[in-house]
């Protein structure tokens, strides 16, 4: 049997409905692979003579010339993807591609906030909170002022925790979200996290957060009460 790249082309366009980017690719790996396995002879290809062993040579190939992972899980991709359509079609009857197992793309490394960067936003919101005015000149209680002004200085100083959290104990977002109050020993200067698949751990506390957090507590306990038992709120 001999390979149609054109009506599988048709194929990828119109029933699958695939980008003119994806197609492209697609077709690009495939006849790069068509050139290596029959050394330059396409018009003598027969995709029911591949191996397997022949695939993971053309990849090791690649690997060794240094095409990136992700390039070659594209490359993978495109083979399954032809592989599985021949089957679909009948045209052949064992698929080479099956066991080939995708090239492990690199994590991207996270992004990190320069300590003096980090340090810079902290101060930033702890002068905020230090220089909050009052929360409303004596005797205007009656049309709300008081309590918006309440609200606004909770505000500051929750922002201002949360990233003091993230910089001091290296908490994911989830994890702080999901503090309660009975995670936080203020004694021992200790806070214990439930982490991913529920796995907990305990972080020291510096006493300088430890002291921040009884500061906001108090604050958000005069502005919403303690029925809550998580430590961060919104509103």
């Amino acid at each position: 049997m001999r390979m149609d790249l054109d009506k599988y082309k048709t194929y990828l366009q119109y029933e699958l409905n695939r980008s003119v980017h994806t197609v492209t690719s697609y077709i690009a790996d495939i006849t790069e692979f068509i050139q290596y396995h029959t050394g330059g002879d396409a018009g003598n290809f027969d995709p029911a003579s591949v191996k397997p062993l022949d695939i993971r040579e053309w990849l090791a190939a690649m690997a060794a010339a240094g095409i990136k992972a992700r390039s070659l899980r594209r490359k993978t991709s495109s083979l399954r993807s032809l592989y599985l359509y021949l089957m679909r079609t009948g045209e052949i009857t064992v698929n080479p591609t099956s066991d080939i197992i995708l090239a492990k793309a690199p994590a991207p490394l996270p992004a990190f906030i320069p300590e003096k960067e980090m340090e810079k936003l902290i101060l930033q919101e702890n002068e905020a909170c230090r220089y909050m005015p009052d929360v409303v000149p004596e005797g205007e209680h009656s049309d709300g002022t008081e309590r918006e002004g309440l609200l606004k200085e909770f505000r500051l100083q929750r922002d201002a925790l949360i990233m003091e959290l993230l910089y001091a104990t290296g908490m994911r977002a989830a994890e702080i979200t999901s503090l309660r109050d009975s995670d936080i020993d203020l004694r021992r200067l200790e806070l214990k996290v439930t982490g991913k698949r529920n796995k907990q751990r305990v972080l020291p506390l510096p006493p300088g957060l430890a002291k921040k957090i009884e500061e906001y507590k108090s604050l958000r306990d005069k502005a919403f009460g303690a029925d809550s038992p998580f430590l961060l709120l919104s509103f």
